[in-house]
């Protein structure tokens, strides 16, 4: 199960399944100009991975998805190297 989230007006697209691995990047050429694109990717993996959690804990009801990983928030599994501080 995956879930996408897009900011149009960035050009910007990601997908992510439940627990954040990031399963499709898509970015537009002119969003690779962008100073924001890596605060606008990381937003949109947290976005897409709170709702593939809470699809994934509706369709689990009573498993506590913890147990099976998904309780880390996106920028807990991203990579040091990856992120912009």
């Amino acid at each position: 199960m995956t879930t996408t989230a897009t900011a149009r007006d960035a050009g910007v697209e990601v997908e992510v399944f439940a627990g954040g691995a990031l399963s499709a990047l898509r970015v537009s050429e002119s969003a690779t100009r962008s100073p924001a694109l890596a605060e606008t990717i990381l937003r949109l993996v947290r976005e897409a991975t709170a709702e593939a959690n809470s699809r994934a804990h509706h369709l689990l009801a009573g498993v506590d998805p913890t147990a099976l990983g998904l309780g880390a928030a996106a920028d807990e599994t991203t990579p040091r190297t990856w992120r912009q501080e």
